[in-house]
């Protein structure tokens, strides 16, 4: 009996032995090295495993192409679990913190290449949670705040990079007012975020207090008309956005208002024609532009050109002209995206002087010559309200002998610029009416040559009904009016502004009327009389027209008042007849002819063409 339970003791021992043999069997460990495909000598990975399933299991180690450690961290059963460390490729750390069974856990740091703190804070299942600071790459805190479930609670603070407080906000459910300020204090923006983007309405500050913009945004792209301001609370430019893009007509101003310049936006680049202004309202330049590319002019006041050459993407690019008042070539630039060198020279082709230019703006040191070739000195230059001023930085005898014997002098240009075109000019027709006039009995029906801020010359036809609409003479005692007026006007326009272009103006006009009645005599037989019209007069007009797109084909506005003189004329229809003679006296008492104009046309202008001088 005792010989049989000492087999089968013996047996259950080496059963167990067995399992516990074949248990660290499958858990022994495996390590397999794994090399980049392009470099087969070059170490890629280092992972282990268990025999069983090739399950990940141990430490694991990934490399960068260099040879340096990119990844360090152990796996427990096929899940991340222990403190894993990632590395740049110059070996610095990239970031660390805790896996537990594959999820973020703990305080996690990351950092920028040059070894300084990016942020840190709690990650939970790869979600933000608890308090999080985040850094400039020069390890000066950024912005510092609390997160509830990976959205922001509470308030932020925010740190320019001296640590004076940038901004703050104070979060509810992920939505905040976000208040930025200069780092005098002052304000500098201030509207809502959600999720780290803007939304709704946002005002921004120059750090005098002043107004600089306004507009709203919609997650996080500006949208809808947008205003920026000058100093002076005028407008600066006002336009729209669309999906964060400018898009439809832009307006540039002046500090007085003036308009600086207009055109089209499409998708963020200049679309259509644009025109450049003067403070004066003198016009300073156009383009033609199609997605950011075209071809620009400027001009002098006097409307002779200064320079021509091509835009792309919105930048200068290719060779460009200067010319002189006088129609000299005055300097040259090859322009690559915007920057280029200039070259000026003297009447006879010498070089005058030499610089590099970027975009509009002269940059660098410049050189000045003499017109024999020798160095008159080398400046930089300075700009003041726009208009470069050169500093000299080495002295230098400037001679000039072709102007060396004269004084200078200032001419003003005091021609007139209603009758002088200008180069690129447009030309269109007008053709506008008003149906509202039908209720003081004329329509008006015009048609008008427009010259480019210039001129216009009209001929407008008022055909005259009244009552408009009623059959003449259906009331027996009532007068009736019918027949039509022709004027001819020109008009001298001014540069547009915000209301338009606004203009002066004379006319001639010439009417035939014919006013009728009808009246029962004594006997209750119908009679009808008549007498017929003639006017014949001069007037003067002031007035705004207001295009849709000032060179381009679109609605047109036009508005004007005026007063003017002359005679009307008079002949009976009908012979001896007391009754008619009182019936027309009010119509016929006054052969003067003072008429007071005040009309609003609407209509359509083009198509134009450009002309060249």
């Amino acid at each position: 009996m005792l010989k049989y339970i000492t087999k089968i003791w013996g047996l259950c021992c080496c059963t167990a032995l067995m399992l516990i043999a074949a248990q660290a069997s499958a858990q022994e460990q495996f390590q397999k090295e794994i090399y980049y495909a392009s470099d087969s000598v070059k170490l890629k990975e280092v992972i282990h495993f268990t025999k069983a399933d090739t399950t990940l299991h141990g430490s694991y180690e990934s490399f960068h192409l260099n040879g340096s450690l990119q990844t360090f961290g152990h796996y427990l059963n096929g899940l991340p679990d222990s403190i894993w460390v990632y590395y740049y490729v110059n070996g610095r750390k990239r970031a660390e913190g805790r896996f537990e069974q594959g999820r973020t856990q703990g305080k996690w740091t990351y950092h920028y290449e040059n070894g300084n703190k990016k942020s840190e804070g709690i990650l939970q299942d790869n979600i933000k949670n608890g308090n999080w600071t985040f850094f400039y790459e020069t390890g000066k805190p950024k912005s510092t705040g609390t997160y509830n479930d990976d959205v922001k609670f509470g308030i932020w603070n925010y740190f320019y990079e001296d640590e004076v407080v940038k901004a703050q906000s104070y979060y509810e459910n992920g939505i905040g007012i976000y208040k930025e300020f200069y780092p005098s204090g002052s304000i500098k923006m201030e509207g809502e975020n959600r999720e780290d983007k803007s939304i709704g309405d946002w005002i921004y500050y120059y750090e005098s207090g002043e107004i600089q913009a306004k507009g709203s945004f919609e997650d996080g792209l500006r949208v809808g008309e947008w205003k920026y301001f000058h100093p002076n609370g005028e407008d600066a430019i006002v336009g729209k956005f669309g999906a964060g893009l400018e898009s439809g007509i832009w307006r540039h101003y002046h500090e007085d208002g003036e308009m600086k310049a207009e055109g089209a936006m499409e998708d963020g680049e200049r679309d259509g024609f644009w025109k450049l202004y003067y403070p004066t309202g003198d016009l300073k330049g156009e383009g033609d532009y199609q997605t950011g590319n075209g071809e620009y002019t400027e001009f002098y006041t006097s409307g002779k050109q200064k320079t021509k050459g091509q835009i792309k993407k919105g930048l200068k690019h290719g060779k460009w002209i200067f010319y002189s008042e006088d129609g000299l070539v005055d300097g040259e630039v090859d322009f690559i995206k915007g920057e280029g060198r200039y070259k000026g020279f003297y009447p006879d082709g010498s070089v005058k002087m030499e610089g590099d230019m970027k975009d509009d703006r002269r940059v660098g040191e410049w050189s000045l010559f003499n017109s024999d070739g020798s160095l008159a000195g080398t400046y930089r230059p300075i700009y003041e309200d726009e208009k470069p001023i050169f500093k000299t930085r080495q002295s230098a005898t400037f001679r000039d002998p072709i102007n060396s014997e004269k004084p200078e002098y200032l001419f003003e240009n005091n021609q007139i610029r209603y009758f002088t075109s200008t180069i690129n000019e447009y030309k269109g027709i007008a053709v506008e009416t008003n149906p509202a006039g039908i209720l003081f009995g004329s329509l008006p029906l015009a048609v008008e040559r427009h010259i480019q801020e210039r001129l216009g010359y009209q001929v407008q036809i008022v055909l005259h009904r009244d009552p408009f609409f009623s059959p003449l003479n259906e009331s027996i005692g009532e007068v009736y009016t019918q027949g039509g007026t022709i004027q001819f006007k020109q008009k001298f326009y001014h540069p547009d502004r915000k209301l338009g272009m606004w203009y002066f103006g004379h006319l001639v006009g010439l009417s035939y009327l014919s006013h009728s009645s009808k009246i029962l005599d004594d006997t209750f037989i119908l009679n009808i009389g008549e007498i017929t019209e003639n006017r014949l007069y001069y007037g003067v007009i002031v007035g705004s027209r207001w295009m849709q797109r000032t060179a381009d084909s679109g609605f047109t506005f036009d508005g004007y008042v005026g007063f003017g003189m002359g005679a009307r004329n008079f002949n009976k229809q009908y012979g001896v007849d007391p009754d008619f003679d009182a019936k027309f006296a009010d119509t016929i008492k006054n052969k003067g002819y003072f008429p007071f104009f005040v009309g609003l046309n609407i209509g359509l202008i083009g198509p134009k063409r450009r002309l060249s001088k």
